[in-house]
């Protein structure tokens, strides 16, 4: 058997397996979205409760891709690609790429440089100075944002509500891999974020929670929570994170967040939506911003570079003593 035969045999077969362990963590996605569905629906919240009504519309979308079958680029499937892929470099990006590689401390840019993105899932490495897609860019940046502020000594848990594909878990759990990170957020994004995270970073622990278990609660790893449990989580956290997922959210996740304190977060980091973005009537509510005021010492509210039109966005970093 020549050399290059040999070669070649051994990247086919690499190839076969990785396909069929993707096909085997799909399977397990859908089994687990199942589960997630059944307990939502069993719930005494009505879904009106928990649904944003555009995201009705965008979770019917989503179930369709989970029931179907396995794609390796789901990413690219025209729902997620269209609320949780940003693509692009424009002056935005310019802006993000700057603060990264002149804005922020060394210690800060080595924890961020430990990412690697996925090569694997389809996502084109639009930024050649951090070899990375439009949309890690983005997320690197709220990253980097967060580290700048808080000692990643000092971080022993980050809550996470809503968090798109599941980018800035994976980035977060490779700069601080010793923390928890938790993920509050519907069935359809918990099955994404699920086979993300898993064809992403095998070797991390993905626990999906359908009940709320302190014990289960304490494992290492990444907890996926459905949003119809959250009112029974009573974590204390380092850091609570929503990057435009709090203003797309009901009335009563805003309210719930800030009835919860934040989980009594050290720290919080938010962006969204104001002014309803219009025909979508995504908008953070006046007790968010108050919960905010009235919990942290140290505020920065700001308007947010992600769209430089017409539709207004914020962003919040706010610190206690």
């Amino acid at each position: 058997m020549n050399k290059t035969f040999k070669l070649s045999l051994i990247l086919f077969l690499h190839l076969i397996t990785q396909a069929n362990n993707f096909e085997l963590t799909w399977r397990d996605m859908q089994k687990c979205y199942t589960l997630l569905r059944k307990e939502t629906n069993g719930t005494d919240t009505p879904k009106k409760m928990l649904y944003h009504p555009q995201w009705q519309n965008f979770a019917l979308k989503i179930d369709n891709l989970i029931n179907g079958k396995p794609n390796k680029h789901f990413l690219k499937n025209p729902t997620i690609a269209g609320t949780m892929v940003r693509s692009g470099m424009n002056i935005g990006q310019t802006y993000e790429t700057c603060f990264l590689n002149q804005c922020i401390r060394a210690e800060t840019r080595l924890l961020l440089k430990k990412f690697n993105e996925p090569s694997h899932l389809g996502l084109p490495k639009e930024c050649r100075e951090w070899q990375c897609s439009s949309n890690t860019l983005g997320q690197l940046f709220y990253a980097g944002r967060i580290l700048e502020r808080m000692d990643h000594n000092n971080i022993d848990s980050i809550i996470e509500l809503g968090a798109g594909f599941g980018a800035l878990a994976h980035i977060f759990k490779s700069a601080v891999p010793n923390i928890n990170y938790y993920i509050i957020d519907l069935p359809e994004l918990l099955a994404i974020q699920y086979l993300y995270l898993n064809v992403s970073m095998p070797d991390e622990d993905i626990h999906i929670h359908t009940q709320i278990n302190s014990p289960d609660l304490a494992k290492k790893g990444i907890h996926l929570i459905p949003i119809h449990v959250a009112h029974k989580l009573n974590l204390d956290t380092s850091i609570f994170i929503s990057n435009f997922a709090l203003s797309e959210a009901t009335y009563y996740v805003q309210e719930l967040v800030a009835q919860k304190k934040f989980f009594n977060a050290s720290m919080v980091y938010l962006t969204g939506q104001l002014e309803g973005w219009g025909k979508f009537g995504f908008e953070v509510e006046d007790q968010v911003f108050s919960a905010v005021r009235q919990q942290f010492d140290q505020v920065t509210c700001q308007p947010f570079h992600l769209l430089l039109s017409s539709l207004k966005s914020y962003e919040i970093i706010a610190t206690k003593m």
